[in-house]
């Protein structure tokens, strides 16, 4: 009988520690929560039934680019697009005219503010030079493969609070320029934009607080 009681006691002691234990682990985690960072790898492409991607994010170190951060303006956008086509196809990074429209490919970007408002950036002054097309500005991608690169938006000035970035990628096969060009665009990189994947792709979102 003795025994018995004494068994049982220790199960009680031994319930109530684990009890303590784990309410003692919620607490902990309730007062010290895990970082949770969104990585861009985990996110859906805006863009589908389409054979190229866009993804974007912020860089905040080692790994995949995030999908939100904190700064006191705006950053530089990490893009990443990949190739889904059974054959190759060519993307093309930022070029000089891309964001005055002045040539392809363009990139817009879709900035939101805190109270829902779609913000237009400010243009200011620039030369009418335009540089040449060079072969390292068409990038030809086999099937599955990736290219990386960044883009800044420009003409935005944003006031502290949190904001909604997305871009808008727009390409053709057309080498054509407005403004007087600087000299001759490269020969292979004629050649190359004739494999530039053409249409319009759109990122996902990601999200930027801009602090004082």
């Amino acid at each position: 009988m003795c025994k018995r009681v004494f068994f049982v006691a220790m199960n009680i002691m031994l319930w109530i520690g684990s009890s303590a234990a784990v309410e003692s682990a919620v607490k902990s985690q309730a007062t010290n929560p895990a970082p949770m960072v969104r990585r861009l790898e985990s996110i859906p492409s805006a863009t589908t039934n389409a054979t190229m991607s866009l993804m974007i994010g912020w860089e905040i170190g080692k790994g995949e680019p995030a999908t939100s951060t904190k700064a006191q303006g705006l950053k530089p956008i990490s893009l990443r697009f990949q190739n889904h086509d059974t054959k190759s196809q060519a993307v093309m990074p930022e070029l000089d005219g891309s964001n005055v429209h002045w040539r392809y490919p363009f990139y817009d970007f879709e900035i939101v503010s805190p109270d829902g408002t779609v913000l237009q950036p400010k243009s200011g002054p620039r030369c009418g030079n335009v540089n040449p097309l060079r072969r390292e500005d068409v990038v030809l991608l086999p099937k599955g493969e990736v290219f990386r690169t960044s883009v800044t938006p420009a003409g935005y000035q944003l006031p502290p609070g949190k904001y909604k970035v997305r871009v808008h990628y727009t390409a053709r096969r057309n080498a054509s320029i407005k403004g007087v060009p600087l000299g001759e665009n490269d020969a292979s990189a004629l050649k190359a934009i004739q494999n530039v994947w053409e249409g319009t792709l759109v990122s996902n979102w990601i999200e930027l607080e801009i602090v004082p």
